[in-house]
């Protein structure tokens, strides 16, 4: 998105973020797994990839998902709804239900798809409008499009926005980026006695 920023894409226009409220909590499970079942149905190189049958795939995928729990200190539970945080089909149901259920009916829109411009990563989105009126707008159209997912929105204040840990400023007629930390940031990525897997802690050490 930086790239993008300093080429200009987004200059002269009303700077917004959307985010999804508590997504992975809020997916319909069902209605992903329909998205994904179509979707596998449809692949024509699923072949290469391994030797279990579309079936298989599918129904493997139905048992992991429609029976989520998670573990603490305190013992087994049940989640009741939504999928499991940070499980590694979450972030696959929940794309392809933001893709089917909310941006194909904003890109098939009369009036918003052509206006509507966002980056997206999961569930936080960055945008540029014309006007911060127009946005208004939109953004009450966008939380009319799938009733279990709702959303929150910032907007530019001052010139600046901050999104994805970047800090967005406007000078001029071009856009700026710095690191953006959050006044309560600690500065700690993950605790040495973590349960995080040690590849996750090693790569935070290398990235600092």
């Amino acid at each position: 998105m930086i790239e993008m920023i300093r080429a200009g894409r987004f200059d002269n226009k009303f700077l917004s973020s959307c985010d999804a409220v508590a997504l992975y909590p809020s997916i319909i499970v069902q209605e992903g797994l329909e998205l994904l079942e179509e979707k596998i149905k449809k692949d024509k190189t699923f072949k290469r990839r391994t030797d279990l049958t579309k079936a298989e795939v599918i129904e493997l995928t139905r048992i992991y998902t429609e029976h989520p729990y998670f573990e603490c200190e305190l013992g087994f539970f049940s989640q009741e709804r939504g999928t499991h945080m940070g499980g590694p089909l979450s972030r696959l149901l929940a794309d392809l239900i933001i893709e089917n259920k909310i941006e194909k009916k904003i890109r098939e829109h009369p009036i918003w798809k052509k206006h509507w411009d966002w980056v997206r990563l999961i569930d936080h989105t960055f945008s540029t409008w014309d006007s911060e009126e127009l946005f208004d707008e939109f953004f009450e159209f966008l939380n009319t499009l799938h009733q279990g997912i709702k959303w929150t929105c910032e907007k530019e204040k001052e010139g600046k926005l901050a999104i994805f840990d970047i800090q967005i400023m406007r000078e001029g007629n071009k856009l700026k980026t710095t690191v953006y930390r959050k006044a309560s940031s600690s500065d700690r990525y993950i605790h040495y006695t973590s349960w995080q897997a040690w590849r996750e802690k090693a790569c935070a050490i290398r990235t600092h």
